[in-house]
């Protein structure tokens, strides 16, 4: 059983701060904190040229990503089997994703407060990234190469993990500039 975690924040001058993580189930996730302040700037800037037209509507940066919603196929809800009156209830929209901010609909805002809000003591944020290995993999202690290029966590049975900072894989690449 492991009884503490280890996690390591990079932070040199010019560059993100960057939160790894590692845990007992063979994961590492990262944070990069200054895409929190950049959220909160955002979504203000949003919610003000929303609410005064006098200001125009702030640039999204770019690692803010919108997911495309798919259609539902109208024909396919049907064909499921015991298609009733409550199947086509549940097929139709939720009234709370028609709500938006901006060009946003409510799953897109969700989606990003889960991962990007600070302002709520008791939401977990999640990773900005996240990134799985084969095998039983205990993540024992995390660090940094002093310019931030390289994440090396080390573990279990004699292992260690290399994490690329600015590779272009996103397999295994970690968030942050």
């Amino acid at each position: 059983m492991q009884f503490f975690m280890r996690f390591r924040m990079f932070h040199a001058p010019g560059k993100h701060p960057i939160l790894a993580f590692a845990n007992a189930k063979s994961r590492t996730f990262f944070w990069d904190m200054t895409r929190f302040l950049s959220y909160s700037q955002y979504m203000n800037d949003l919610r003000e040229s929303q609410s005064n037209r006098a200001f125009p509507p702030p640039l999204k940066p770019s690692w803010l990503l919108v997911k495309k919603t798919k259609k539902p196929d109208a024909t396919n809800n049907l064909r499921n089997t015991g298609a009733d009156k409550d199947s086509m209830v549940s097929a139709s929209p939720d009234p709370e994703s028609v709500t938006s901010l901006g060009q946003h609909n409510q799953k897109t805002l969700t989606e990003w407060a889960e991962m990007y809000d600070t302002s709520n003591l008791h939401h977990q944020i999640k990773p900005h990234k996240s990134v799985a290995v084969d095998g039983a993999f205990v993540g024992r202690q995390v660090g940094w190469s002093p310019g931030g290029e390289w994440c090396v966590v080390v573990g279990n049975n004699n292992r260690a993990l290399i994490y690329q900072r600015w590779t272009k894989d996103n397999k295994v690449s970690t968030p942050g500039a």
